[in-house]
């Protein structure tokens, strides 16, 4: 199984206090993807997908729908390249979620739509996030109504939200609107969010570290890092102007094969998810 992270946009329209963003920002020198570059990466990864699963995630730091031509395209690439023998999955906060891009057929074949929304509430959610509570939620069931089954929400189970019966009312809420909920813990994105509950008292090793191993992350850079949590872009482990994808693959498979011990980033990584994904 191959797993591509491909961050199509580093800014992000969305100020999280549990994001990276709100803390320092994501350090990248280009905002979006070159499109030459992503051209090449995407017909390496559906030539890839041919001969193995392989999941392709529209996913980074940023915001993609920042730029929906790139989104599109990159589905289109990967779509074609593949002989839709690929899987793939777009992470986004849903304020750009719009039925413009059900004109696109590469679009309507994405395997999942993954709605970032953190907030049992109307005034939680846009303290939290800066954006318009009423305009995501009517996009996130737009589309749910029109990708039936394909659109779920992510959420981060932050211990002060908990009061009461705010969760029950939320997942109750958006099922009532055709979309799943599924939680995840707050973790500390190696290092870059201050927050205590994002230490629960123990760190992921990088001996054997499944996010290194099988998740190959792009940045908006064109630069393959160590993983989605170096949002300094300190630790590049090749750049997909001068190589192909699978010879920085193998790179990071020596890495991992030697004596070294990790990234400053892992020894307070407190992210003991694969990934994302839902597929």
């Amino acid at each position: 199984m191959k797993i591509f992270d491909l961050e199509l946009s580093s800014p992000c329209n969305a100020k999280c206090d549990f994001c990276p963003q709100n803390w320092h920002g994501v350090k990248r020198e280009h905002a979006f993807l070159d499109v030459d570059i992503l051209d090449k990466i995407t017909a390496e990864i559906g030539l890839l997908a041919r001969q193995e699963s392989t999941y392709a995630v529209l996913c980074g730091m940023g915001e993609n729908l920042l730029n929906k031509s790139l989104v599109i395209r990159a589905l289109d690439n990967l779509q074609q390249a593949s002989d839709g023998h690929i899987f793939t999955l777009l992470v986004s906060n849903g304020s750009k979620l719009t039925p413009d891009l059900l004109d696109h057929e590469s679009f309507r074949k994405l395997t999942a739509i993954q709605i970032s929304v953190t907030g049992y509430d109307k005034a939680t959610y846009e303290k939290l996030y800066g954006l318009k509570h009423d305009q995501v939620v009517e996009n996130i069931t737009a589309m749910a109504r029109a990708l039936p089954g394909k659109v779920y929400i992510r959420t981060i189970d932050l211990e002060r939200l908990r009061t009461g019966s705010a969760k029950d009312d939320f997942i109750r809420f958006w099922r009532d609107r055709g979309v799943d909920v599924n939680f995840r813990p707050l973790h500390s994105r190696g290092g870059h969010i201050v927050d205590p509950e994002a230490y629960p008292g123990r760190i992921r090793q990088f001996a054997g570290c499944e996010i290194y191993n099988y998740i190959t992350f792009v940045s908006s850079d064109g630069k393959v890092l160590s993983c989605c949590h170096d949002v300094l872009s300190d630790n590049v482990i090749g750049d997909c102007r001068e190589s192909t994808l699978t010879e920085i693959m193998q790179r990071k498979q020596d890495v991992q094969a030697s004596a070294f011990l990790g990234y400053a980033i892992c020894a307070k990584c407190t992210d003991f998810e694969l990934s994302s994904m839902r597929l």
